[in-house]
């Protein structure tokens, strides 16, 4: 594709106009380091330091002049995305129609312009502004973001150019129409996410991406339902800058549910955390789940839920809506990883989370391409995942959690006796007694294999653990913690769900 460079420009957009008035033909690009007066949607100013991205792709488009309002600008919205997953490893969240946003926050935008003469549409001028290493302030109440910000490294902006003029027209010409609502809810906020009308004074929720690229909104409270066309169309996502209202999040394991509230989306630190075992579910939820709907603004709030536990999730859910609040179920998307990190399908949501919620809590320290650290669920079974502190996994194990390992002792023998607990750690590491030799034995078992991965990553990988770099969460993280002198996060999957609802 032929690019045309400017080290400064009024726009990148309005300077590729004026070339397609001239008669320069379509495919070109325009890319300036600095814009003195770049535009954004309802042509507001789009602070323009040196470091971001700025770049108009000027593509021919012939055939029916009319087409359905936004499905363009998605279009554009979700090929931007795919490329910044794949070339840097951060899922981007889509905000209808044009808004790319990273944990709430705004960290880019696509401004689409055309012009049409009978039933033709001209060349297509598809405006992309990044933030990759700054992140200036925008209009209205929405912080920003950057990549640099989320990576904690600077980001090569030729690098990135070339990569999207490579790339961008290919998939641009491949991508089928039909198949827009499913490429959408890639990196779209998500259905039944709360939207807010701009006056403070409507909620609803948000349907599936419409065929023509409409967006439903349904009212949580009574009025007819919403269907946005148009990007004025004076709503945004809840979660979008510093929406007031709680959000509410649930883990639902093999043996427990917990339960979770954060006073705000942005709340890095949950208010409030209830552990409740399956065995009481019943009795203990309906209490909880009555002091959850008393924080939620109005009937019908979320409860986002992340399950490895099918039934248990259902029985939940149904709690959840006869106390008034909406289930909403975390689907397994990567937020922070290499573009070729997770076997989505072969990684278990809670380890993902788990993953997801460390790297977040990292975010911003710039990591080094040869360190490691590893995340440890000890629960019902004991996961130990390897990943690279850039997000790339590397890898892992999965073997009985103590309790399970201490139970199928019993279970298997004569004479091994029921343990509920496990023993503290002596200084040996040896059990003098049958109680402490099993109870030594379980936490022996974990930390050999916690070494067989470290020494595997360090030998095949040539990487090294980063320092402080073992980390440990569920029920009997702690007692495995203080046996290896590592980290113990007990709401890291929490945690971790919430930077997934969040999208970062």
């Amino acid at each position: 594709m032929d690019l045309v460079f400017l080290s400064t420009v009024d726009s990148t957009s309005t300077h590729a106009a004026a070339l397609v008035t001239q008669g320069k033909a379509a495919p070109f690009a325009v890319w300036a380091k600095t814009q003195t007066d770049g535009r954004g949607r309802r042509g507001n100013h789009w602070e323009s330091p040196p470091g971001n991205l700025f770049l108009t792709l000027v593509l021919p488009r012939t055939g029916p002049g009319v087409v359905a309002p936004g499905c363009l600008s998605l279009q554009a919205g979700i090929i931007v995305a795919r490329l910044i997953q794949n070339r840097l490893g951060v899922r981007l969240t889509l905000k209808w129609p044009n808004d790319l946003l990273f944990g709430g926050r705004k960290i880019g935008g696509i401004l689409l312009e055309s012009s049409i003469s009978g039933q033709q549409m001209g060349p297509l001028l598809i405006g992309i502004g990044l933030n990759l290493n700054a992140a200036p302030p925008i209009h209205g109440p929405l912080p920003s973001t950057s990549l640099k910000d989320i990576l904690g490294r600077a980001i090569d902006l030729e690098s990135l150019v070339k990569g999207i003029l490579a790339d961008f027209q290919a998939h641009w010409d491949a991508f089928d129409p039909t198949d827009l609502p499913a490429a959408y809810e890639e990196f779209a906020t998500g259905i039944g996410q709360l939207w807010c009308s701009e006056d403070g004074r409507g909620l609803a929720s948000a349907g599936h991406l419409r065929a023509d690229g409409a967006l439903p909104l349904a009212p949580l409270e009574r009025g007819k339902g919403l269907l946005l066309t148009t990007a004025d169309h004076g709503w945004r996502w809840q979660h979008q800058g510093n929406g007031e209202g709680p959000l509410m999040v649930a883990d639902v394991g093999n043996t427990a549910v917990k339960l979770a509230w954060y006073r705000a989306a942005r709340d890095e630190q949950a208010a409030a955390v209830e552990a409740i075992e399956l065995t009481a579910l019943a009795p203990r939820l309906g209490t909880v789940l009555g002091q959850f709907r008393q924080h939620a603004p109005v009937s019908g709030w979320p409860l986002h839920i992340l399950s490895v536990n099918p039934p248990a999730a259902a029985r939940l859910g149904e709690q959840a809506l006869a106390f008034g609040l909406t289930p909403l179920t975390i689907t397994k998307r990567p937020v922070r990883r290499h573009g070729l990190g997770y076997v989505l399908a072969d990684l278990g949501i809670d380890r993902l989370a788990a993953i997801e919620g460390l790297l977040a809590r990292l975010a911003g320290k710039a990591p080094r391409d040869d360190e490691f650290v590893l995340v440890v669920g000890a629960g019902t079974a004991t996961t130990i995942d390897a990943v690279r502190a850039d997000g790339l996994h590397l890898g892992g194990l999965i073997l009985p959690g103590l309790k399970t390992a201490l139970a199928s002792l019993h279970q298997a023998t004569s004479l091994l006796p029921a343990l509920d607990l496990v023993a503290s750690a002596t200084a040996d590491g040896l059990g003098h007694d049958t109680r402490s030799a099993m109870s030594q034995a379980v936490i022996a078992m974990t930390l050999g294999a916690v070494e067989r991965v470290v020494r595997g990553t360090q030998s095949n990988r040539q990487l090294m653990l980063r320092e402080n770099g073992i980390y440990l969460t569920g029920g009997c993280g702690q007692i495995l913690a203080s046996s290896m002198g590592a980290v113990y996060l007990p709401e890291l999957v929490m945690s971790g769900a919430r930077v997934m609802v969040l999208g970062g």
